[in-house]
Order: C-alpha cells, then sequence, then structure tokens
C-alpha cells in the first residue's frame, strides 16, 4: 500500500497543475526596440549566475534602459532550502515554517518577466540615484542578440539611497474564495480539496472571463503481478493547502496530500509546491520509484492526467512528438522513437496551448513513450459523464490528457520538467514565436563601476546558462 500510495502521489502531482493559466504568453519575435523579447517569466538560479549573489534581499533592484531613462521594474527573490522547498511567507495549518537566510544564494532564484526587458545600452538619464554594484543579464536566442532583451540588476548597500520597489504585479492569491488571479485568467481551486480544478476562465482580449476548463481529472491503474488491481481516481485522494507565498511575479502554494482507501485516511507525508506565474506555471519534479515496472506491473498498467474542456476537439489541430494514445497494448516490431523533449501543440481559434516535457534520463533508456488522448465530438455529453468515479480514458469526463505507461517505468531517482504556455492569438506567427519559445538562454555582464553617468565598458564574465 506503501508503494501504491507513492506512485500515485508523484505521478499525479505532476498532472494536476497542467492546466492553461494565461491568454498571451508569447509574442511575435520581432527584434524592434519597441519589441519584449516574449512575454514569458525568466528564472535566474543562483547557483548558475554566482556573480549578482551574495548580498541581502533587499539590496536588489532590477532595472531596464527605456528610451535612454532608467526604469525599475517588478521582480521577486524567492529563498529555497538546501532540499529546493521554498521559504514561504503565510501557513494555513499549525506546521511551523522554515525561514532563510535573507541573501540571495545557492538554490535562490530571481525572476522577472520577458516583457519587461530592456536595451542592453547603459541607461543615460537616472532619476534615482545610481547603484553601487550593477551588472547587466541578457537574453540570447541562439545567435540572436536582441535589441531588448536586457536588464539590469543592481545593488544599493545603503538603504537611504535605495529607489522603491516597483509597485506592478502580475498575480495574486485571493485565499478566502480559493483563487489564484492575474489580468489573463481567474484558476479557482475546490477549497475542500485543493487538486480539483473547480473552474478556469480565461479573459478574453476584450477583457470577457470564457470558461477555459470545466473539469479535470485522473486515473491511475496498477495491476501488480500475482496480486490485486488498484484502480484509483482524483476522488481518492485529499489535499489540504499548508502554505503559501505571494509576490509581484509568482505565486507559490504547498499542497500536503492524503489517500483514502476503505473509508481510511492514509497520511501519504507528501507535499508538492507550485509556482503560478501571470501566463504560465512551473512544477520541478523529482521521482523516487522504488519498484521496477516490468517486474512488478502486468502490461495496461498506467496513469493519465485529463482535462474536460468546453471544446470539440475535432476543431483542434494537434501537433506533438507523442504517440496518440490507444487503449490496446502493442507489441512493436520496431520500437518508437523516444525525445528528450516532448511537445504538445494545440490551436484553435481562440488558443494556442503548447506544453513541454522533458523526460528522465532513465525514462530515455528505457524507450518509455508519452501518449496524448484528445476525444472528439460534443463536449456537453463528454461533461456529462460520472466525475466522481474512477475511470479510464473513453468513459471519464475529459476530452484532453496525457498517458504514461507505468509497465515501462524504471526504478530508480527521475528527474523530469515541464512547461506550459497559452496563447490567445492563433496566428501562424504566434505559433512559430511559441514553439521556440525553449531556445532562450541568458548571461551576465559585469561593468566598470566606477565610472557614472557614462557608457559603461561591459564584458561578459558568466558563461551562457541554458
Amino acid at each position: 500500500m506503501t508503494y501504491l500510495a507513492h506512485i500515485l502521489w508523484t505521478w499525479y502531482k505532476w498532472w494536476i497543475w497542467l492546466i492553461p493559466l494565461g491568454t498571451q504568453l508569447i509574442t511575435p519575435a520581432v527584434f524592434a526596440s519597441t519589441q519584449p523579447i516574449h512575454h514569458a517569466p525568466i528564472i535566474l538560479k543562483a547557483q548558475n549566475f554566482h556573480y549578482i549573489t551574495g548580498f541581502s534581499i533587499d539590496q536588489y533592484r532590477l532595472i531596464k534602459n527605456e528610451n535612454g531613462v532608467a526604469k525599475i521594474i517588478p521582480f521577486q527573490i524567492d529563498e529555497q532550502t538546501h532540499y529546493t522547498d521554498f521559504i514561504l511567507t503565510t501557513s494555513v495549518t499549525d506546521n511551523p515554517l522554515e525561514t532563510g537566510d535573507g541573501v540571495f544564494n545557492f538554490n535562490d532564484e530571481l525572476v522577472y518577466m520577458g516583457q519587461d526587458t530592456g536595451t542592453k545600452e547603459y541607461p543615460k538619464i537616472w532619476n534615482f540615484k545610481e547603484p553601487d554594484i550593477i551588472y547587466r543579464v541578457d537574453g540570447l536566442k541562439g545567435n540572436v542578440e536582441p535589441k531588448n532583451g536586457s536588464v539590469f540588476v543592481a545593488v544599493y548597500p545603503d538603504s537611504t539611497h535605495r529607489p522603491p520597489l516597483s509597485t506592478k504585479r502580475y498575480v495574486d492569491f485571493d485565499l478566502s474564495n480559493s483563487a489564484i488571479i492575474t489580468s489573463k485568467y481567474r484558476y479557482e481551486f475546490d477549497p475542500k480539496n485543493y487538486m480539483v480544478v473547480r473552474n478556469i476562465s480565461l479573459f478574453t482580449p476584450e477583457g470577457e472571463a470564457k470558461k477555459f476548463v470545466d473539469k479535470s481529472s485522473f486515473y491511475l491503474k496498477s495491476d501488480f503481478k500475482y496480486f490485486l488491481t488498484f484502480k484509483v481516481g482524483h476522488s481518492d485522494l485529499k489535499s489540504t493547502l499548508e502554505a503559501y507565498k505571494v509576490g509581484p511575479i509568482r505565486t507559490v502554494v504547498r499542497v500536503s496530500f492524503s489517500y483514502i482507501f476503505l473509508r481510511l485516511n492514509f497520511k501519504i507525508g507528501m507535499y508538492t509546491e507550485v509556482s503560478f506565474f501571470e501566463n504560465s506555471i512551473v512544477l520541478p519534479t523529482i521521482l523516487h520509484n522504488p519498484l521496477d515496472g516490468h517486474r512488478t506491473l502486468n502490461r495496461g498498467s498506467g496513469f493519465y492526467y485529463g482535462l474536460g474542456m468546453p471544446y470539440n476537439m475535432t476543431r483542434l489541430n494537434p501537433k506533438s512528438n507523442m504517440k496518440p494514445y490507444s487503449a490496446k497494448t502493442k507489441m512493436f516490431n520496431k520500437p518508437p522513437p523516444v525525445h528528450e523533449l516532448y511537445q504538445l501543440n494545440i490551436s484553435h481559434h481562440l488558443f494556442l496551448l503548447n506544453l513541454m516535457i522533458e523526460p528522465s534520463a532513465k525514462m530515455i533508456r528505457r524507450g518509455n513513450v508519452l501518449q496524448y488522448y484528445l476525444e472528439p465530438g460534443d463536449p456537453y455529453f463528454i461533461l456529462q459523464r460520472n466525475w466522481n468515479k474512477p475511470l479510464p480514458l473513453g468513459k471519464a469526463p475529459v476530452n484532453l490528457g496525457v498517458y504514461f505507461d507505468l509497465h515501462n517505468f524504471a526504478a530508480g531517482t527521475h528527474k523530469i520538467g515541464f512547461q506550459l504556455f497559452i496563447n490567445n492569438d492563433s496566428s501562424a506567427q504566434s505559433q512559430k514565436a511559441m514553439s521556440t519559445i525553449g531556445q532562450w538562454y541568458y548571461r551576465v555582464i559585469t561593468s566598470n563601476l566606477f565610472a557614472p553617468q557614462t557608457q559603461r565598458s561591459l564584458k561578459p564574465i558568466d558563461p551562457p546558462s541554458p
């Protein structure tokens, strides 16, 4: 039972958060002085950018050059423990919160938005005191250096000279209504079960809230060799909000889980932390699988996470290097290709959706191929199916999903990453921009610190970080 609960939790925590969370992520990649590089969040890990670390968090400011004028832009620094758990600020349970050292270092992350970047030239006009220490971070795409793609990381040791922080916010958390709110979407949790989506509405360019996701569901089938077969759904898990942190760029929530079996609650002793941005989502995932699927599970054992969306899937145009889902277990004369990056791109006249999944090295070696599921037909009848009972694809109230083969899942530690993006502009230009979002990387530039009010001589000191 411990193994089942562990596998159930680990696979579910990937996909409960894979919900479209925005309406305008990527703008066309036009590198003019008035265009940002993109509208995605930029996350700088301290251990990868050590030249800008080592100062108290309250000493940092982020600045961009806007037509020669220095402008303060919104950002946040999120501290993490050595186990990469976030240092959160508000607890909603009796569990005590960990505290950080107040210094940007180690696993900590500095985050800002791509649309807030500016030109790489040093600003000529400062309406506040110039910083004592300053670095530049450039965004690059392959060998292309866009005109707009840079920010200046400034450090002010003297508190009397620090300019005020930007008051602009991209995301907020309404605890009383269990909702994440941005200018792009409204994401509503079930307050009695935080892993269940109550409703997601997207805001159209005209400001109208339009239902985007009606339901979410998951199903896990573990057919153990020489033992019982377990079928589990979302109603068999209960989850509670433990703690959260709200910043101008992202909100981080921590949710704990328990498993209900024979009307008894089993505390799994696990939790997940999810970062919600204005128009995207990040979920770091490390899976410790204690048993090998080939040895312990029969073929047909698997897991899916699915969405019930009020759209007819026959009108979508899916493009993916994943296999289309098949309920039949197949033996291949030639194994299907395995990829280091799986993508699912879906186009609709109202939106674009792009899901990117990086499998672990063990999954690649084992040949574990992901599958995507789209069910055509009238969504009204699909969404009327039983939502509270664990059901396989084709019988569940979902018309979009991703499926994993548990029989082919190797034992050991798996480090798996994903990104989810959505855009309400379905033009060919937007589709191209969305498909290249993963090609951006960032580098740090240092400067001569003793040349105020002049163009500073900049030279790269950090290698590009992917």
